[in-house]
């Protein structure tokens, strides 16, 4: 071998062959030479396996008419071949979009808008392996609908993409509208070669890795083609646990509607569900203090016909707190021992007075 150990220097590998094979009879199938023909060893494309008679090059420059890189001619003779290897120390470089690029989200959907994935080709390949994710350590792979795929790896979780004659020089793909799970969101993206300009089978390194960001969605304002709700309001705090009213705007000719209440806004943790002819519930049982709940209404018949509408927004509300416990009365404050001694010394002196008045109206 002959080439410098950096990263921006490939490596030669030469090899020389002055040994002789014999066809069995499985290679002749494949080479069409006679069962014991004298034949060079051959490499087959991709693995570099030696196997007599078995077709297959490293390089399109050394194969001769399809029968590997000996030709049929010259069967007693070695030939020396090269292999420069281009794809074992780096991966492509990405081009766009720049790290921690922020996407646009559309303003109706609040899904992502197109992502144009682009970088340098490396060592004229053809093929390319792009993985994304929603976290660096690619653990939580996600395959979104990509131009250019021909095939995505339900294992690996990769997408596999060709390039055509107009793109091979300027690799690109992008990312449809929408194909990203969710908006707000940060995700992960990188991108190897997986298949040479010699049409073999070769992985380089990955690439390093980048992420953007999906602007979050704009918020709602036009009312829900549902049945619209009025009251607990959305966001609404300090609501009565017991009991609980709930109202909604009635339904074009609705005649019978479908009330959920939970805990939770999926509905998982369901407390109620009931249904009723008019357009209020009154939710009889007490609830938890402090405590948020969802609710929900959707009309189940239309003059009495079984015509379900959509699902209305959901609402959500907070219940009071726990009363506080009253605070006992202030205790009386004790009489002072020196009031009673004054009280009594008073009555003692009025007593005396009295009787000595007595006794002077006797003398009299």
């Amino acid at each position: 071998y002959c080439g410098c150990c950096t990263l921006d220097t490939n490596t030669t590998l030469y090899a020389i062959d002055d040994q002789r094979g014999w066809v069995d009879p499985e290679a002749s199938a494949i080479s069409g030479l006679a069962v014991g023909t004298p034949t060079k060893r051959l490499v087959i494309a991709g693995d570099g396996r030696w196997n007599a008679g078995i077709t297959g090059a490293v390089a399109d420059g050394i194969n001769y008419s399809g029968h590997g890189y000996t030709p049929i001619n010259t069967t007693t003779h070695g030939m020396l071949w090269a292999y420069t290897d281009c794809l074992a120390k780096k991966g492509p470089i990405l081009k766009t979009p720049a790290d921690n690029f922020l996407v646009g989200a559309d303003p109706v959907t609040g899904r992502n808008q197109q992502i144009d994935l682009s970088w340098e080709q490396l060592c004229l390949a053809t093929g390319y392996e792009l993985q994304v994710a929603k976290d660096q350590n690619f653990t939580l792979r996600i395959n979104p609908e990509i131009s250019n795929a021909h095939h995505i790896a339900a294992v690996t979780g990769s997408i596999y993409l060709d390039m055509d004659s107009t793109n091979e020089t300027s690799p690109a793909a992008w990312i449809a509208p929408g194909a990203l799970p969710e908006a707000g969101a940060i995700y992960w993206w990188r991108i190897r070669v997986y298949r040479s300009a010699t049409s073999q089978l070769a992985w380089s390194p990955w690439s390093d890795a980048r992420s953007f960001t999906v602007k979050a969605g704009f918020i709602v304002t036009t009312p829900y083609y549902g049945v619209q709700l009025l009251s607990p309001s959305n966001g609404g705090i300090g609501i009565p646990t017991k009991p609980t009213q709930f109202s909604w705007s009635p339904w074009q000719d609705a005649t019978k509607y479908q009330f959920d209440l939970a805990k939770d806004p999926e509905f998982k943790q369901l407390i109620t569900t009931a249904t009723t002819t008019t357009t209020g519930y009154q939710y009889a049982n007490a609830l938890d203090y402090s405590t948020s709940y969802f609710w929900r209404v959707k009309a189940l018949e239309v003059n009495g016909q079984d015509i379900p509408s959509d699902w209305s927004a959901t609402f959500s509300f907070t219940t009071k707190a726990v009363p506080a416990i009253p605070a006992p009365p202030p205790a009386t404050p004790a009489v002072p021992v020196w009031v009673w001694v004054l009280t009594a010394i008073g009555t003692i002196l009025v007593i005396v007075i009295l009787i000595f008045i007595m006794r002077s109206r006797t003398r009299i």
